[in-house]
Formats: C-alpha cells, structure tokens, sequence
C-alpha cells in the first residue's frame, strides 16, 4: 500500500499513479501503473511483420497471455508495452505482407 507523510505529521493513502496539485498550482503525473494497447494498432503491426502472439511472447520474454490481453486492448504494464514494441522493433516490415494487408482501420466492408 502506497502511504505517504507530510510536514504536518498526516499521512495520506495515494496511488502513485494519480494526477496531484502541487504548491504554486503546478500538477505532476506518477507513475502509471498500467496502460491501454490500441489491440487493432498493435495486430496491423504484426501482421506486417509476419509475427504471432507468441513469436512477441518468446522475443520479448512475456507470457502470451501479456501478448494477447495487448492484441485484446485490455491493459498491460507499462513496461510490457515498452517489451512488445522492442521485439516488434527487431522485426522487419515484410514489404509483401505489407502489400498485401487491408488496413484494419478501415471498413472491411468494402473490400
């Protein structure tokens, strides 16, 4: 549990990762415990890479599970984030597969 101590011997529970005013007005942001993959963003890159959940799990040293919550837009540690983009950093863009992908982001309809 995060406790924290003030001048004025109180001590308040706080996440770390809140928002907090600061003297003179100012605002800072802790750290973030967590964070949301755009899963869509995230599958496109693979794809062009010619990568599975699990290529990224073995090259990065995650769980598929990490992998997959990603790929489902649910959130993640920040430095699981950090990991994913590293491995995907490591692999080329296959320019065929590349070529040959619709965007996602795109209605599919159409195609």
């Amino acid at each position: 549990m995060y406790m924290e101590g003030h001048a004025n011997g109180q001590t308040t529970r706080e996440p770390p990762d809140t928002a907090r005013q600061m003297p003179g007005g100012s605002s800072t942001v802790m750290s973030v415990r967590s964070v949301r993959v755009n899963g869509r963003a995230l599958r496109q890159e693979m794809a062009r890479r010619g990568l599975s959940p699990r290529d990224i799990a073995v090259s990065g040293k995650l769980s598929v599970l990490t992998v997959r919550s990603a790929l489902a837009s649910r959130r993640i540690a920040p430095g699981s984030l950090k990991i994913i983009a590293e491995a995907l950093d490591r692999f080329p863009v296959l320019q065929v597969a590349d070529a040959l992908l619709l965007d996602l982001n795109e209605d599919e309809g159409a195609a």
